[in-house]
């Protein structure tokens, strides 16, 4: 049935006795209206069962029996959310009914629902906008994925403190929602957002063969049972054992002290965004400030002399693309003790976006033949897709358990927790000044065909040489050699540091100084000056 056939009746209704026009206003009784025929059916229901109330009779003015044993009180919500008590017409007329055609309302209160109208062709009045929906979700900004699950390229995540159920809420007190929860999640999941927190990761290669060996009952190391899938598992197979075992064999050998390289793993950590403050909505709804925290973990305990060394920054400065990314390299590679180290080992996932890239493998050429640091060598191992649980992997666990419920008013509470969620911890705070455009140097024309990335187990870098050294096996005894790829022009560019911050709207940094500076205001001010310098775009 069309919107309009059900549209506010009796407007200006002025004989009520309880002055329900004064408790609910035209305008709210319109939105109320709009709001109720645009659900389905099933949430109509809901809608009305939530509405009414029905109590026993407590006083009767018949002396004589009357079959009537309940009373109904119906109620409307207001602007800010308070039920307000409202006579039976008022209620009926709200949702566009006469008063005497209360059929709808018994048939709810009796179990059997309300009345299903007939839907013209190509959808009616309870056809769901998904762009509104769409659009809300989007304004969470949900951040791409977190770099190490790279068996989830598109997947894109939400801060820990926030949550499906929250969202969907908000949704519905703020922009007029007409979904159900339920629906909401399906929008979701549909935009491969994840809540997932660390250590809840499967090989998805794994769980897939799991699938496929029930269904067939092959056996991927019997000969006569491979097919494709079976092939293809029993390669990753032993990838990942020869993998683990190599960071197995690494931890153990730092540990002893028998040899003079220094191991180290690196991964980035997933999405967190300030101000944290999990117990006020108005901050959770706020479009915040994305941080990011770059975790270089020695592979053994961590020591006074080799600390883990998170690179922290926020978004304002820079984001987290290829060049970004090699900037907390450099930053870590001249901090104390490793530019003292002659031999540094870094074991990595396989993340093409920020870790496996040429823009990288120009960085590591060029960080091992200048002066800043003591570097012979430098060489990256890239763990087996879906087994890439590493020491920085331990400590992110330990940085959000430090979090909890803690309240995080500015970056400067977010570096605190994180230099204090382990023992023997050296954060690096990143200015713009720590920012280089690195370019690729190394020349595509003389790879092709020869180097492909996602064959690439292992790359190193000696001082005094433009050559990459590559193993596209984990049980390769040697690395091949790949010289002539960087032009003796390219070797002398020298980089040069970014001098202008990246920045945020200056629409998203007001509606954060309102957290500050508002009448409702839960940040306190001596947090103020973070948020008040924070640099703006354009």
């Amino acid at each position: 049935m069309k919107l309009s056939k059900h549209c506010v009746l009796n407007d200006d209704l002025e004989c009520c006795k309880r002055k329900c026009n004064n408790q609910i206003s035209k305008l709210r009784r319109k939105e109320i209206n709009e709001a109720f025929w645009m659900r389905e059916f099933e949430e109509q229901d809901i809608e009305i069962w939530g509405s009414i109330s029905v109590e026993k009779v407590e006083r009767r003015t018949l002396k004589h029996e009357t079959r009537r044993s309940n009373s109904k009180k119906y109620f409307l919500k207001n602007e800010i959310g308070e039920k307000k008590d409202v006579c039976k017409m008022f209620f009926l007329n709200t949702f566009g009914f006469k008063a005497n055609n209360d059929s709808f309302v018994r048939r709810v209160l009796a179990g059997k629902g309300v009345p299903k109208q007939k839907q013209p062709r190509g959808g009616g009045h309870n056809k769901i906008d998904k762009k509104r929906i769409e659009k809300h979700i989007e304004s969470f900004l949900p951040e791409i994925s977190h770099y190490r699950r790279e068996h989830a390229p598109k997947r894109l995540y939400l801060p820990s403190d926030l949550s499906v159920t929250q969202m969907h809420k908000h949704f519905m007190e703020n922009f007029n929602g007409n979904c159900s929860l339920e629906l909401y999640r399906r929008e979701v999941k549909k935009k491969n957002i994840s809540f997932a927190k660390l250590g809840l990761e499967e090989c998805e290669t794994c769980e897939h063969f799991k699938i496929h060996k029930n269904e067939t009952a092959h056996d991927a190391n019997n000969n006569k049972d491979c097919c494709r899938t079976c092939l293809a598992f029993h390669k990753h197979e032993k990838n990942y054992i020869a993998a683990r075992k190599m960071y197995a064999e690494a931890k153990e050998l730092k540990k002893k002290g028998e040899n003079d390289t220094c191991y180290f793993s690196v991964d980035l950590e997933k999405v967190i965004m300030l101000p944290r403050l999990e117990s006020f909505k108005s901050v959770i709804f706020t479009t915040r400030l994305t941080v990011f925290n770059e975790t270089f973990a020695p592979l053994a305990k961590a020591t006074k002399e080799y600390p883990v060394v998170p690179v922290l920054w926020h978004e304002a400065v820079k984001k987290r693309n290829a060049e970004d990314i090699v900037s907390t390299f450099y930053k870590f590679l001249c901090s104390n003790p490793i530019r003292d180290e002659k031999h540094l080992v870094v074991f990595m996932d396989n993340c093409s976006a920020q870790n496996k890239n040429w823009i990288f493998f120009s960085f590591m050429l060029y960080a091992v033949n200048q002066t800043k640091t003591n570097l012979k060598t430098l060489t990256v191992i890239y763990l087996e897709t879906g087994h890439t649980f590493m020491s920085a992997d331990s400590f992110h666990h330990s940085v959000e358990n430090a979090m909890g419920s803690r309240k995080l008013y500015d970056f400067d509470d977010f570096v605190n927790v994180v230099k204090n969620a382990q023992a023997h911890v050296n954060p690096l705070q990143m200015n713009i000044e720590d920012f280089f455009n690195f370019k690729n140097i190394i020349n595509q024309k003389a790879t092709k065909g020869k180097l492909k990335l996602r064959d690439i187990k292992s790359v190193k870098v000696e001082r005094g040489k433009f050559s990459l050294f590559v193993k596209n096996d984990y049980d390769d005894v040697s690395f091949t050699e790949y010289n002539d790829i960087v032009s003796p022009k390219s070797r002398m560019v020298d980089v040069t540091p970014c001098s202008v911050p990246r920045g945020i709207s200056n629409e998203r940094k007001m509606s954060i100084l309102k957290l500050v500076e508002g009448p409702n205001s839960v940040i306190p001010i001596n947090r103020a000056r973070f948020w008040q310098e924070l640099p703006i775009t354009g």
